[in-house]
């Protein structure tokens, strides 16, 4: 149970620096794929590249 909450509490911290990183304006996010799937009305595929 303890290692299950110390995960967590990693993860946790590694998310929030993630999204203080991108807040300041460090990634780049790009669209690079974007296409209709033929067969599955409504849906799409989509790629992002984040440099």
């Amino acid at each position: 149970m303890i290692r299950v909450l110390a995960c967590a509490a990693a993860a946790l911290g590694l998310m929030a620096a993630a999204v203080a990183y991108g807040a300041e304006g460090g990634w780049k996010p790009g669209l690079a794929y974007d296409h209709v799937l033929p067969n599955v009305p409504g849906k799409s595929l989509r790629a992002v590249v984040v440099e």
